[in-house]
């Protein structure tokens, strides 16, 4: 065999060992995104859809702790051609949407398909989900890819699901009773570290200088008759104190 047809053959058999790279087609995906609030304040969250190719039917619904959490709002994007029904009331739980193209052929959509505008109940800091599934009926009885969730070949959209999450954060409240005045100290930072009293005179002179270990209710108090004002601080630590929170000033006379 000829040195040229040996180079050749060699060269077909490196071709053909060559493992060329697949790209995997994306999941169609139902996500929901996540927030941070305080207790008492409003938030959003988006349910987006990414690697949709065609849907004739999308159902899912949006469980969460109704005693932590209360649905005010939702806001339906009405940007593409999907008609879209809703639970009847926002106090439904779990929530549900459905989007339809039975008359009109497959949905290419992807992107944002609605905004919930939750207000938080709960007083408990801590990680509070929001979770989407497939729409399973009134009675439960649904199932994804067949009754709900399919192409307009009727075939299963195999959708994957991630869920979101809020993270309530709390503060933490110091009353501290100093000469008849109640001044209050608030952070999110938890009930450690050292409270600083500072007395001044009219001409802002230091006459004295207190603290107290950090507790919701601290009793401070300043017998020196010249002291015209003071100052509250929160601080952590003691060698290299940081401040917790903005300081408080309180006319005394």
């Amino acid at each position: 065999m000829s040195k040229r047809l040996t180079s050749l053959l060699l060269f077909i058999i490196s071709v053909s060992m060559l493992v060329l790279p697949v790209c995997a087609e994306e999941a169609p995906t139902v996500a929901v995104s996540s927030a941070t609030a305080k207790t008492g304040e409003k938030f959003e969250v988006y349910i987006t859809l990414t690697g949709n190719t065609d849907f004739a039917d999308l159902s899912i619904e949006i469980d969460y702790d109704s005693k932590a959490l209360d649905l005010v709002g939702v806001s339906r994007n009405t940007n593409f051609s999907a008609i879209c029904t809703t639970a009847e009331s926002l106090a439904v739980v779990p929530y549900n949407f459905t989007w339809n193209n039975y008359n009109i052929g497959g949905c290419d959509f992807n992107g944002t398909l609605a905004t919930l505008t939750f207000r938080v109940l709960t007083e408990t800091s801590g990680t509070y989900p929001i979770n989407v599934d497939f729409y399973k009926g009134i009675y439960g009885t649904y199932t994804d890819g067949k009754s709900v969730n399919f192409n307009a070949n009727k075939e299963p959209l195999n959708l994957e699901y991630s869920s979101g999450k809020v993270t309530v954060t709390s503060e933490n409240k110091l009353d501290v009773n100093l000469n008849g005045n109640t001044i209050s100290l608030s952070s999110e930072h938890e009930v450690s570290g050292i409270v600083v009293t500072a007395f001044y005179d009219s001409s802002e002179r230091l006459l004295s200088l207190k603290s107290y270990p950090a507790a919701t209710e601290i009793n401070a108090t300043e017998t020196n008759s010249s002291a015209s004002f003071a100052k509250v601080m929160w601080w952590e630590g003691y060698a290299n104190p940081v401040p917790v929170c903005d300081v408080q000033t309180v006319i005394l006379n």
